[in-house]
């Protein structure tokens, strides 16, 4: 009997379901750890952007970055989610022909439609940077943006295909280790060189062509356990499952990057960098919601095609609660000491601590309701997920023009808050009665909210006693200890525990 199983007189149902939700924290975990690398290296590339082209050039950098990352999104034409999906079931269904032909679409819709923006966008440079943002240094930036794109677009529907294999190691190895610290790195030697501004743009393009070609090598060698034959094209279900969830991730994307858009139209650079660095600084608590629903996807998928609701109750009910007790705490520390910690990008982004602090609480909300929108796109329900992103666009986009210019950065910061909310309560509805029956909220997560009180009163205490920006970390530590040591005091369940023990063996999330 491995370690992993349960004692012989368990049902065979508990060790499926333990067996399951102790693959997806594995998973997850080694998502997690390229999420942090991922984080990380865009405060680094930001820092380093910073010390050597100023806030007001970086905040241009920070406008075409964002750009980018809306026209990939739409590039993908929503083969990521079709990827995952249709992967897993092809697996699971032992079709190699439909699995070759599933990928080759996702490959070609994807790439092809971002060799289309991408020449729009070359073209429509100088009338984007001069009557959009208002400034004509973005030009040249915009157009390697145009350039980058098919790359871009290539190595994200590439590695979303790895994922249906349900490992998550080249998606966090390649996508959210390897690139990230590439462009860091590249942007770093062309700055010292003097490139400046355009140099650091053409470095985000270099990294991603060669990330595209990793991504490519690594699903050539997942490929080689399976026949080679004619590949069969399942061209319209794709097409349709990815036109709904292309609309529901350009609507999402637009969610997220929306602020800094309004932002960057009706205020300044920099503001845009201060609100960039604040919002990044509360996201980067929140790392571990994508890192561990990335994980659930692929596997709700092929549990839900098997008819394993049971399992997949619990999958959803553990990730919730494990992604509220990881959060948690880190969350804790930015509403104590947003002020202290924004000091390390420079004191001039000192002012927007309220900013990171008013997004605390949006942000806990979506991490406690974050594994409903994966289930519902693997139980092909994606139209949802579509109706849920399209109205908390237009309802963040209304709120931002409305408040963002009394406010500026801190009306951003309401905006994007109340739409977590206004979002994550409908996800969490749709998924109780149309797929599982169950909200994700559990009792301990009661426990929680307890533990974060009384951390929050240490911290508040501390700094009381103790209000020197060198006190940041050891403040922070010690909230984290308090945290957990109640925690443990109030309780843990079980399969928190082995999850806990699955997250602190790294080598077991490399075998995942």
């Amino acid at each position: 009997m491995s370690k992993l199983d349960d004692p012989p007189d368990r049902p065979a149902s508990v060790v499926t379901g333990r067996s399951e939700v102790v693959h997806v924290a594995r998973g997850g975990g080694l998502n997690l750890a390229g999420s942090l690398i991922n984080t990380g290296s865009v405060l680094a590339l930001f820092w380093v952007l910073d010390h050597h082209l100023g806030q007001t050039l970086t905040g241009v950098y920070i406008q075409a970055f964002a750009l980018r990352r809306i026209l990939q999104t739409i590039a993908l034409g929503g083969m990521r989610s079709a990827m995952t999906r249709f992967v897993a079931i092809d697996l699971a269904d032992d079709d190699d022909a439909s699995l070759r032909g599933t990928i080759a679409v996702g490959i070609a819709v994807s790439v092809g439609l971002a060799v289309i923006l991408g020449i729009i966008l070359f073209l429509a440079a100088p009338w984007v940077a001069t009557s959009l943002y208002g400034d004509p240094e973005l030009v040249a930036g915009l157009r390697w943006v145009a350039v980058g794109l098919p790359s871009a677009a290539f190595t994200i529907v590439v590695l979303s295909a790895t994922t249906g294999w349900r490992t998550m190691r080249p998606n966090a190895i390649v996508g959210s280790m390897f690139e990230p610290i590439l462009r860091v790195v590249l942007t770093a030697m062309a700055l010292a060189l003097g490139a400046g501004l355009t140099g650091s743009l053409i470095m985000l393009q270099v990294a991603s062509v060669i990330a595209s070609v990793v991504a490519w090598i690594w699903l050539r060698r997942l490929m080689r356990g399976h026949a080679r034959m004619k590949p069969v094209f399942h061209t319209g279900v794709l097409v349709r499952f990815g036109l709904v969830t292309w609309a529901s991730s350009v609507a999402l994307e637009g969610i997220r990057w929306a602020d800094v858009q309004v932002l960057a139209v009706l205020t300044t650079a920099d503001v845009v960098a201060e609100y960039q660095v604040a919002t990044r600084t509360v996201l980067f608590c929140a790392l571990a919601v994508n890192a561990l629903t990335g994980a659930l996807a692929p596997r709700a998928a092929d549990l839900l095609r098997r008819g394993e609701l049971s399992v997949v109750r619990r999958l959803y009910v553990t990730t919730s609660a494990i992604l509220v007790r990881i959060t948690l705490p880190l969350l804790m520390v930015v509403l104590v000491q947003a002020d202290w910690l924004l000091t390390i990008f420079g004191r001039d982004y000192t002012g927007a601590a309220w900013i990171s602090r008013i997004l605390v609480f949006g942000v806990l909300f979506d991490t406690a309701v974050g594994a409903a929108g994966p289930i519902l796109n693997m139980a092909g329900l994606q139209l949802y997920n579509l109706f849920d992103n399209s109205g908390g666009l237009i309802l963040n986009v209304t709120l931002n023009v409305i408040l963002v210019p009394e406010f500026h950065g801190l009306g951003a910061a309401v905006a994007w808050t109340l739409t977590f909310f206004a979002l994550g309560t409908a996800r969490i509805l749709q998924v109780k009665g149309k797929v599982l029956g169950v909200l994700p909220f559990s009792s301990p997560m009661w426990n929680m909210l307890i533990a974060a009180a009384v951390s929050g009163l240490v911290g508040f205490s501390l700094r009381l006693l103790v209000d020197q920006v060198w006190a940041v970390f050891p403040v922070a530590a010690i909230m984290i200890m308090v945290y957990f040591g109640v925690s443990i005091l109030l309780g843990i369940g079980d399969d928190e525990r082995w999850v806990a023990r699955s997250l602190l063996k790294p080598a077991a999330a490399l075998a995942a």
